[in-house]
């Protein structure tokens, strides 16, 4: 659910399959982040329906687009029927030791 690159940047993917509800994803980003506006910089890739999906003709009914998501007592909303991936850059993230 992390990795990291040369750059010091850590990034979560994370997948909701469900088609219609957004889902609260429980995180302790307290021990990799110290953001006092709590909120972390998302790319989420998804449609205006479950069945959208690119094609010729309509290549842009899934397109990637940036979001702020609030982070509310560790836990970060993710858009229904999404895959969304978070990112955070080296001056974000802490030396936690683990």
């Amino acid at each position: 659910m992390k990795g990291y690159d040369e750059k010091q940047r850590i990034a979560w993917a994370v997948v909701n399959k469900d088609p219609v509800k957004d889902i609260d994803l429980l995180a302790n980003f307290d021990s990799w982040i110290k953001l006092p506006s709590r909120q972390v910089e998302a790319i989420v890739l998804s449609g205006n329906s479950p069945d959208d999906f690119n094609e010729i003709g309509s290549e842009n009914r899934v397109v990637p687009t940036r979001k702020i998501l609030k982070i509310v007592n560790e836990w970060v909303s993710i858009p229904a029927h999404s895959l969304t991936i978070i990112k955070m850059n080296k001056e974000d993230v802490t030396a936690s030791g683990k």
